[in-house]
């Protein structure tokens, strides 16, 4: 349920079509939407359910962050 909440259009558009340069602006805008949600959410699933949101947008973040990490060491081992 999390994942299809945590990605809604603007958020596809944000994290796929975004440089990996901006990586540290794309976490603070989760983070800051996070504290948000939490402010406005009024019980403990609610809370659980944005920080589940909130992981899965991170993860995916990671994984590409990883992928763009293995893509310039290979990059770099072919040139030796």
């Amino acid at each position: 349920m999390a994942l299809g909440q945590a990605f809604n259009a603007r958020d596809i558009v944000a994290l796929v079509g975004s440089p990996l340069g901006d990586s540290a602006k794309l976490a603070d805008a989760i983070a800051g939407d996070y504290a948000s949600k939490v402010a406005l959410a009024s019980s403990a699933p609610q809370i659980t359910q944005v920080a589940s949101e909130a992981v899965v947008r991170l993860e995916h973040l990671q994984a590409r962050q990883n992928a763009e990490v293995i893509r310039l060491l290979t990059e770099i081992r072919n040139k030796k």
